[in-house]
């Protein structure tokens, strides 16, 4: 009677494992990929909510001529989750949307030169 296994059997159960691990782990490095982006994207969402709160701040209790009508607010470094992010605000980036009581205001939100997020709003004056 023997006891163990022979080393054969010890082979064919190591190719096994790697066989198995050589599809395990480029798929395992793929979801850590998507997480880490859907992670960036999400803390690039919070920046730019805070932009946009700031800009409708700036906004509240005043008339749609004192607002910009062109250009942007230049970039602006922004430390969100232990990363940076660099933030532009554009105004009116289509004219047609801004008019004396309407502004139009795109925040962009880049990570490095790739654009991670952008978010746009209407703001409208009513008196």
């Amino acid at each position: 009677m023997r006891n163990g296994f022979s080393l054969i059997e010890a082979l064919v159960a190591l190719a096994i494992l790697g066989i198995l691990l050589a599809f395990v782990i480029p798929s395992f490095a793929g979801f850590l990929q998507s997480n880490s982006n859907n992670e960036i994207r999400n803390q690039a969402i919070v920046v730019a909510q805070q932009q946009m709160d700031f800009w409708r701040q700036q906004a509240k209790g005043v008339t749609g001529s004192t607002l910009p009508t062109s250009g942007n607010s230049g970039t602006q470094s922004i430390a969100q989750g232990g990363r940076t992010f660099n933030v532009t605000t554009r105004f009116c980036p289509d004219p047609a949307q801004c008019s004396s009581d309407k502004r139009q205001f795109r925040v962009e939100v880049r990570m490095g030169t790739r654009l991670v997020y952008s978010l746009e709003a209407v703001y409208v004056i009513f008196n």
